[in-house]
């Protein structure tokens, strides 16, 4: 009866957070993504920092990312 209120407890728990809107911290330091939106829309970019609750300026959750924004050029014969 132990095992079957521990999986009650955790179904409810989630379905009390889909409930609310609560969402899973997906956004972790160290991630590859890919940018959708803005100037960089489909670049690949690494989260730096993650800032869940957001700032004081960005009142929602966001992160600070890295990345590429043109790939390498080719090695050609004449840069030698």
């Amino acid at each position: 009866q132990g095992i079957r209120s521990q999986a009650l407890v955790s179904v409810t728990a989630r379905a009390l957070s889909l409930a609310l809107g609560i969402m899973g911290k997906f956004l972790k330091a160290g991630r590859i993504v890919v940018l959708l939106q803005g100037r960089y829309a489909g670049k690949k970019a690494i989260i730096a920092k993650v800032f869940d609750d957001g700032s004081r300026p960005r009142r929602f959750g966001h992160c600070l990312v890295a990345g590429v924004a043109r790939t390498p050029m080719k090695v050609t014969k004449a840069m030698s």
